[in-house]
C-alpha cells in the first residue's frame, strides 16, 4: 500500500512539475543576459534550499526505513511536501513578483528545473537503492539533470549572467527518450 501510495505521489508530482501553470514565453538567450543583484541573492537561497529539501527528504526516507513516524503534514517524506520544498514554492511566488529583465526570468526557470530535477533523483535513489520502490517508473538518465542544472545555476550566479547551458529543454528531451527506452525494454524483459 505504500508502495503503491508513494508511486501516485510521484506521477502526480511529476504532472505538476513539468505541467505547471503556463508563464508568458520567454525569448531564448542568444547571447549572455545580464540577471539582477536580487536575482543573485535569490538563487544563492533558492539553491541552498533545494539542497536542504534533498537532504531533508533522503533523512526522512531513512527514518521511515527505521519504522519511525514522520511528522502528519508529510508522512511519506516526499521533497515537495517537507518545509524547504513547501519554502521554495513560496520563494518562487515573490521572485516572480520581483522578475522583469530576461535574464531573470529565464534564471528563474532554471531554478525552478533545477528542484524538479533534485526531486526526480531523489524518487530514482529510491527506486535503486530500496526494494519497496522497485515497482516505480525508471528515470535514470532524467535524474541526472539535477547536478548539471545545480552546477549551471551557481555559474549564473558567479557570472552575473544568463547564458543558455545543458540545462535545457532539449537536454531533457534527450533523457526523458533514453527513460522511455529504458521503460520499453524492462517492460519487454517482464512479458518475455
Amino acid at each position: 500500500m505504500l508502495i503503491q501510495t508513494l508511486f501516485i505521489l510521484m506521477m502526480v508530482f511529476v504532472g505538476r512539475a513539468f505541467g505547471q501553470q503556463a508563464k508568458p514565453p520567454v525569448a531564448p538567450a542568444t547571447k549572455p543576459l545580464p540577471i539582477s543583484h536580487y536575482m543573485q541573492e535569490s538563487g544563492l537561497l533558492y539553491l541552498s534550499d533545494v539542497g536542504k529539501m534533498f537532504d531533508k527528504a533522503m533523512d526522512d526516507h531513512l527514518r521511515l526505513a527505521r519504522g519511525e513516524d514522520l511528522p502528519h503534514d508529510n508522512p511519506y517524506g516526499t521533497p515537495d511536501e517537507n518545509i524547504y520544498g513547501k519554502a521554495l514554492a513560496d520563494l518562487e511566488n515573490h521572485i516572480e513578483i520581483n522578475t522583469t529583465l530576461d535574464g531573470d526570468k529565464q534564471f528563474l526557470e532554471l531554478l525552478e528545473r533545477t528542484k524538479n530535477y533534485a526531486i526526480i533523483s531523489f524518487h530514482e535513489i529510491l527506486r535503486t537503492s530500496d526494494p519497496k520502490f522497485k515497482s516505480m517508473s525508471p528515470h535514470p538518465a532524467v535524474a541526472k539533470m539535477y547536478p548539471i542544472c545545480d552546477g549551471q545555476a551557481h555559474g549564473v550566479i558567479r557570472a552575473g549572467e544568463f547564458t543558455k547551458g545543458d540545462c535545457s529543454e532539449a537536454r531533457f528531451e534527450e533523457a526523458d527518450k533514453a527513460d522511455e527506452e529504458l521503460r520499453t525494454k524492462k517492460n519487454e524483459e517482464r512479458q518475455q
